[in-house]
């Protein structure tokens, strides 16, 4: 994130953990995999406002696309623009999957509890409990077939890569490194 004298905070978000950051509008993020092959699930909320948050459903709707890229816009679930891409150097993010819960793991692999997990690293890192988070994922590439199966789910690249974006508002943003995904610690990093 860029700050008033230009020089950037960076933080690096240790793997199954998660920060949350005020952002000002006009201010850039920019997320890095630093290592390549982590997912990162990104979600905001309008600052004082946590009725308002970022939505991967209405963002599908208002750009008529199931895929987000340099130039297109993140928005909130009250139809208002809440992120512009700057940068993209990966062309495909996950806008379809929630994050991961203890109901996740408990579902798919039967060892839920205790599961470190992306929805339990947002809420903590926001300071609350949101029962449903839709983010995006950031660096994940999922593909669906033509019988709207999606059959394959795979980081976007498998080197160092990042997205940038600029808040249309100042919000609080929240991303965690993937909890492990599918049972496996992954490296990577985020900077803001």
């Amino acid at each position: 994130m860029n700050t008033k004298n230009d020089t950037p905070a960076t933080y690096m978000i240790e793997p199954c953990s998660g920060i949350g950051i005020d952002v000002k509008a006009m201010q850039t993020v920019t997320v890095i995999d630093v290592e390549g092959g982590q997912v990162a699930d990104f979600f905001a909320e309008r600052a004082g406002c946590p009725g308002e948050f970022l939505s991967t459903a209405v963002t599908i709707d208002c750009n008529e696309s199931l895929r987000i890229g340099e130039g297109g816009t993140l928005y909130t679930n009250l139809y208002r623009p809440m992120f512009r891409v700057l940068v993209d150097e990966v062309g495909t993010h996950d806008l379809l999957f929630p994050c991961c819960r203890r109901e996740t793991y408990d579902f798919f692999f039967h060892n839920g509890e205790g599961h470190p997990n992306c929805f339990d690293n947002i809420n903590r890192s926001l300071g609350g409990q949101r029962h449903i988070i839709q983010p995006v994922n950031l660096f994940m590439h999922t593909t669906i077939d033509v019988r709207g199966k999606s059959p394959s789910i795979r980081h976007a690249r498998g080197q160092a890569t990042k997205s940038s974006c600029k808040p249309s508002w100042t919000c609080a943003w929240a991303s965690p490194r993937a909890a492990c995904p599918r049972g496996n610690a992954t490296r990577g990093g985020a900077r803001r």
